[in-house]
């Protein structure tokens, strides 16, 4: 599992072929938090492009546990509840209801103390660092919106996600 702190590869490539080809328009089929394409390959074209498109096909930009299902049970209405999300995403790598309640307080403390556990590539960090990786996937989400002039999305119900997240719905369009 990445968290998004791994270095993108071939970004150095990519702003090459950015500057030489100088396209009018660019479409990302996704956009990854770990080693693929990446938001420094989003902000690069964004200030080269005069157009860029993102198309979002899965849940994961919005579902820290990537399915929309509440604790392995329910169907998530997506709304990012920091509480909420964390304690869903320690339940579904098997932290029991006890643990993943104190897991949250712990990663609750940790955050408003500023005391990041990303670092430290171990389940136990992960775990602890719950509210950063969550805070980081909204952040993520925003900024791919706010970098792109247009988000692809393949259905209604993920964009009503999206709104209720409090994303544009000017800048969503369903296919």
């Amino acid at each position: 599992y990445t968290k998004g702190i791994k270095k993108t590869r071939g970004l150095e490539n990519f702003k090459k072929w950015v500057d030489d080809e100088k396209p009018d328009i660019i479409h990302f089929n996704e956009i990854v938090s770990s080693i693929g394409i990446g938001l420094n390959h989003l902000k690069y074209a964004r200030e080269r492009i005069p157009k860029v498109i993102v198309t979002l096909h899965l849940v994961g930009y919005s579902c820290v546990a990537g399915n929309l299902i509440y604790l392995n049970k329910t169907p998530c209405d997506g709304k990012i509840v920091i509480e909420r999300c964390g304690e869903c995403f320690l339940r579904q790598r098997g932290i029991n209801k006890i643990n993943s309640k104190l897991t949250m307080l712990l990663s609750l403390l940790l955050d408003k103390v500023n005391l990041s556990t990303f670092n430290l590539n171990n389940k136990t960090a992960t775990a602890l660092g719950a509210v950063e990786l969550i805070k980081r996937k909204k952040e993520m989400l925003k900024a791919i919106i706010e970098l792109s002039d247009q988000v692809i999305l393949l259905n209604n119900w993920y964009k009503d996600i999206l709104i209720l997240n409090g994303l544009p719905a000017e800048k969503l369009t369903v296919v």
